[in-house]
């Protein structure tokens, strides 16, 4: 699902509220997918997201990889340039754990259920489920949260700025 969110996702970024912090979340719902939230994480890491995180999601998808295979995902990063060497240190690494445990503790708090998700503020949860609708509506509920909280935090900064 998320691979289909996605199109919708980079769209509504360009048009959609400047002031907001967008930030994925691998969720690992099966010990299958355990792998792909690490490669996710080595790239973050590693500062070839911007590389690896639609290449996955496109060899995954598209091309019919299979992804829940660690040599595989490091078949994609070598493919971006990453060695296996590099590859394997950084999935080990305290980092990537610390980040793996990180989004399970997140993901457990916000009780998200299914994927994609959605959660605005660290307090909104949307899914099309909770929307109604599809991927389009979905990012109209967030876009209207997104409203929703900043028109409630203006004002007090507002209000603490005219105090001075």
């Amino acid at each position: 699902h998320c691979a289909s969110f996605q199109p919708y996702v980079e769209a509504w970024m360009e048009k959609g509220p400047g002031n907001i912090d967008f930030q994925r979340l691998p969720a690992v719902f099966r010990p299958n997918w355990e792998p792909l939230a690490r490669a996710y994480y080595v790239g973050e890491i590693l500062n070839v997201l911007d590389d690896t995180h639609m290449t996955i999601v496109d060899a995954m998808h598209k091309e019919k990889r299979n992804l829940f295979n660690p040599d595989e995902i490091k078949a994609v990063f070598a493919e971006k340039g990453i060695d296996e060497s590099t590859y394997d240190s950084t999935a080990k690494s305290f980092a990537v754990e610390t980040r793996m445990r990180r989004g399970d503790q997140l993901v457990r708090r916000y009780g998200i259920q299914g994927t994609p998700s959605v959660i605005v503020n660290g307090k909104w949860r949307v899914s099309t489920r909770t929307a109604g609708g599809g991927y389009d509506k979905m990012l109209d509920v967030v876009s209207h949260l997104i409203e929703m909280e900043s028109a409630t935090i203006a004002p007090a900064v507002a209000s603490e700025d005219a105090g001075r």
